[in-house]
């Protein structure tokens, strides 16, 4: 927590208030490498983006599943999430969904469009984003 000095515009001595970190942000630690931080109730997680395969909305709660195929349970919405990793190599692919496109294996297109990922996990595929996740795909692993 960050203590902050507040001046109120008609008192001249400074308050102070504690701040807590907001966990919108992404950190930077020594090393260099993003880390998302993700509260629960008994603990604080530092975890890599890249460790993540998934994200499922539980309600008003998100599923953060690992590569260990771990879930962490946090009280942040999917579309918290979505903004938070905006700049990291996740996908929206249903209502209910985040992907990261760096675990994804293959896509199956019999029926209804699934994503299967590196760890053999099925994640299906809306039919309002099917064409975003074919374009994105497309685009990121084309070699024309």
């Amino acid at each position: 927590m960050k203590l902050t000095k507040v001046y109120n515009k008609f008192d001249d001595s400074p308050k102070l208030f504690v701040q807590k970190r907001n966990a919108f942000e992404i950190n930077r630690y020594h090393s260099g490498k993003n880390k998302l931080i993700i509260s629960t109730r008994k603990y604080f997680y530092i975890l890599n983006p890249d460790d993540i395969y998934y994200l499922k909305a539980e309600s008003n709660y998100c599923n953060i599943v690992m590569e260990d195929n771990k879930a962490i349970l946090s009280s942040k919405t999917l579309k918290h999430y979505a903004v938070l990793l905006q700049d990291f190599p996740f996908i929206r692919v249903h209502s209910s969904y985040l992907v990261n496109m760096n675990k994804i294996h293959l896509m199956e297109k019999r029926g209804d469009y699934k994503i299967i990922l590196e760890n053999g996990i099925k994640i299906p595929v809306s039919r309002g984003y099917k064409d975003l996740v074919v374009a994105e795909i497309i685009n990121k692993y084309s070699l024309i």
